[in-house]
């Protein structure tokens, strides 16, 4: 028989609710990853020129990349100035 003061065993689970929302999070954190990477799989088969015509892709014309930052930029900048006003 073990005795009453010596170290739990190793093994041992206990079930208090600390550990419960920690294996709670390893779930989901391990779904997060998973689904991280199907995600990134799946865009990278879809921008592959050579499944184009197994897919049935057609090419769309997408807006420029310096359109889209400087209206992100523009945008930031209007928020900034709206905040500094607000604070004065």
């Amino acid at each position: 028989m073990a005795d009453q003061g010596a170290q739990p065993h190793r093994f041992e689970v206990r079930s208090t609710s600390d550990s419960h929302f920690a294996w709670l999070r390893t779930r989901l954190a391990l779904e997060r990853t998973l689904m991280s990477w199907v995600r990134t799989s799946v865009a990278l088969i879809l921008s592959s020129k050579e499944f184009e015509p197994i897919a049935g892709i057609e090419v769309v014309k997408v807006t420029p990349l310096y359109v889209i930052s400087i209206a992100i930029t523009f945008i930031g900048l209007f928020t900034f100035g709206a905040v500094l006003l607000r604070a004065l």
